[in-house]
């Protein structure tokens, strides 16, 4: 028990250093968007995030006993499990792209608290999306979340401090597609080999960022020391190790645990966005993001 108790700790504390990374992206983001643009930064970001995945991860399925980690047989039928991932990855990564693409677009007229806050409105979608694509009704409390999240929303961009922007109008679209991409997800992840299914989608959407942004997008790419330490933080910290903490500590803990860990992220990106860069919520602020706090852990408990 007491072994038990030491690692639920740590992989608390694992999972919670997850939650803080995530969080310090957001003035990273808008930082960095002053020497590229949005398209193009996920288009490199991403890039670098597959490149970095597939060093870290596809070494690690080549086994040299010829079976791979989770037990199975390596060979062909693992080499065409790997293919049918990719496969799969592909649509998904659509859904990411624009995930991330209307996320950073919107960095470039809103705040990095407000992004964070308003993105975090994907978990409260998800049971949505779920009811929409498998005819899963919702239960009572992602409705509870619901129902705290608007207001939340409302006091968090109320009109005395410029209500919707345009940049959180694109948030929400990122907000709503994010909750479609952790369905899909959550549907094919565990029928999928995981180093294909999320290589994929890393590589869909670099690619597919990378030829919009040439095509709307004036190129631009300043190599100054920010924009470097952006896309190394973004693309290696959150996104290559984050997914590898995940996918190692999450299921060490209950998902109700797991739910109010993550839930901190936005709470992060404003306290991040206050000491770098002087970002205030405010007191109506700071209570609409603790409404949609509250909404997303009632509701990510209920959809776990």
């Amino acid at each position: 028990p007491r072994n038990a108790l030491r690692a639920e700790r740590s992989a608390a504390a694992g999972l919670l250093f997850v939650s803080l990374i995530w969080g310090t992206t957001f003035v990273a983001v808008k930082s960095a968007l002053a020497d590229t643009g949005p398209l193009l930064f996920v288009g490199t970001r991403f890039a670098i995030a597959a490149l970095v995945a597939a060093g870290v991860f596809l070494p690690r399925w080549r086994p040299r006993s010829g079976r791979l980690p989770d037990g199975s047989a390596a060979g062909p039928r693992a080499s065409r499990a790997r293919a049918t991932a990719i496969l799969y990855g592909i649509p998904v990564g659509l859904v990411l792209a624009f995930s991330y693409a209307a996320q950073t677009i919107g960095l470039q007229t809103t705040t990095p608290a407000r992004s964070a806050f308003i993105t975090a409105l994907s978990v409260v979608l998800v049971p949505f999306w779920a009811w929409a694509l498998y005819r899963r009704p919702p239960g009572v409390r992602p409705a509870i979340g619901l129902l705290l999240t608007l207001p939340g929303s409302w006091m968090l961009t109320r009109p005395d401090s410029g209500f919707w922007h345009s940049g959180d109008w694109w948030t929400l679209a990122c907000a709503v597609a994010f909750g479609l991409h952790i369905v899909l997800v959550t549907r094919l992840g565990g029928k999928l080999e995981t180093v294909g299914f999320l290589i994929g989608q890393l590589a869909t959407t670099a690619g597919l960022a990378l030829a919009v942004s040439w095509m709307v997008e004036t190129p631009r790419l300043d190599l100054t020391p920010r924009l470097v330490g952006a896309l190394l933080l973004t693309a290696v910290l959150a996104t290559a190790v984050t997914n590898w903490l995940q996918i190692r500590l999450q299921p060490r803990l209950p998902a109700s645990r797991t739910a109010v860990i993550f839930a901190t992220e936005p709470v992060f990106a404003a306290v991040f966005s206050f000491l770098i860069i002087g970002e205030t919520l405010g007191t109506a602020g700071w209570l609409g993001g603790a409404l949609i706090v509250a909404g997303v852990i009632v509701s990510e408990t209920e959809a776990r």
